[in-house]
């Protein structure tokens, strides 16, 4: 089927019956079944429109349902409630862009959301939209005036509304930059880490409330060994206490060797020494044998008894952040629908009306009769061509028909066929 036209409509089909029927239907084994170009801006090589159906249904079996294809425009343009929608087996709808700074698929909406996935199966685990990537990222969004991207679920039981990933030898599962301008990070709520934390450049502290309204830091006490430590209370009796280590303290540190540093409460009395100590306890004595009743505190130090806790051990610090590239969404194209083209002259009228109008030139006694009928049957003339039809019927078709005729298709040459994407 070849349709060209330089102005009007090349191919133009109707159909006023069932769902079966077809304005145009073309088919073909290993071609286009239906092709359409246009060469000039802001034309269509194909336009479907329906009110309550599909304007352009395409189907395949293993094959492309509709294919688009522009060098520097739109290959497939909708517009409406659903401007195009895809139903597939594997791929509903697919979009592939060979340039560097092109977009395969590109939604635009000035009140909602341009690309919605949704998973609609109550056991359906994959994902409402997915992207992979080869050097670049899997999925990347950008914004001037909102968060660049967001994750939100409602499940319980472990589900996160972001989640990151590494899984690669030096990867990052989840990371955040934002150096001499911001915050990295900011978690509003409790915070879990199941690993190692290590904090590079800089200190850890606790931002506390000030009476006075503004927040104070406060730096942790580092230790090049991993310890522990407990404090508490005692009082000797005739010179001597026996302490006893908290039980829960005791099963999670090495308590066959631990550490205790003693504060004596008051001025009088001798000093203070630790007699003996077992794992679950240890003796407090007055020296020089004294017999004093003397309160004293106590902090106990014992390495974690978990891990082995390297002294000083060597690290490497996370590798260098691979920034991603800001992308530049190329020019919306327009979303206007294109106006319904108008229903062609019908050609095979027009030339029965040229050979009747020539029978009636040879056969001047049936003239009048049949030039009747003629002219009823025929398209309006212009004015200047009616008021001499009854002077040369013949020479009236002809100086109309050049106007009102289309071009036969046999004389238009087929355009070349786009190449197919790979």
């Amino acid at each position: 089927m070849s349709g060209v036209a330089t102005t009007g409509t090349g191919v133009f089909g109707k159909s006023d019956g069932d769902g079966g029927s077809k304005g145009v239907h073309g088919r073909t084994a290993i071609g286009y079944g239906v092709y359409g170009e246009a060469t000039a801006t802001g034309g269509y090589g194909v336009t479907g429109i329906a009110t309550d159906a599909f304007g352009v249904l395409g189907q395949s079996g293993s094959g492309t349902g509709v294919e688009g294809t522009s060098s520097s425009a739109t290959g497939v343009l909708g517009s409406g409630a659903t401007g195009v929608f895809g139903s597939g087996t594997s791929i509903g709808i697919s979009g592939f862009s060979s340039s560097g700074t092109g977009v395969g698929v590109k939604g635009v909406s000035t009140t909602g959301s341009p690309v919605v996935g949704q998973v609609t199966g109550a056991a359906n685990q994959s994902a409402a939209v997915a992207g992979t990537g080869t050097l670049g990222p899997g999925v990347q969004g950008q914004s001037t005036g909102g968060h660049g991207l967001v994750g939100i679920t409602t499940a319980g039981g472990g589900h996160a509304g972001l989640l990151g990933f590494g899984n690669a030898v030096g990867a990052v599962g989840l990371r955040g930059s934002a150096v001499g301008v911001g915050y990295a990070g900011v978690f509003d709520g409790a915070v879990a880490i199941n690993g190692a934390l290590q904090v590079y450049g800089a200190p850890k502290s606790a931002a506390v409330r000030h009476p006075d309204g503004s927040h104070r830091l406060l730096y942790c006490v580092e230790s090049p060994e991993s310890w522990f430590e407990d404090f508490g209370r005692g009082k000797l009796k005739d010179g001597k206490a026996e302490v006893k280590l908290d039980g829960d303290f005791a099963a999670l540190v090495h308590s066959d060797d631990y550490h205790v540093f003693l504060t004596r409460y008051g001025e009088e009395g001798n000093g203070l020494t630790v007699a003996q100590m077992r794992p679950d306890g240890f003796t407090v004595k007055e020296v020089n044998k004294g017999t004093g009743d003397h309160a004293f505190s106590y902090r106990v130090v014992a390495k974690r008894k978990d891990i082995a806790g390297e002294r000083l051990a060597k690290v490497e610090p996370p590798p260098a952040l691979k920034a991603p590239t800001a992308f530049t969404v190329p020019e919306t194209p327009p979303t206007k629908a294109p106006e319904l083209p108008k229903k062609p002259y019908r050609a095979r009228v027009i030339r029965a009306d040229i050979a009747v109008a020539s029978s009636l030139n040879k056969n001047k006694s049936h003239h009048s009769r049949r030039k009747r009928s003629l002219w009823r049957s025929m398209v309006p003339l212009p004015t200047a061509e009616r008021s001499r039809r009854r002077n040369g019927s013949i020479r009236a078709v002809r100086r109309l028909s050049p106007q009102l005729l289309p071009q036969s298709p046999v004389r238009a040459s087929m355009p070349p066929l786009p190449p197919l994407p790979p």
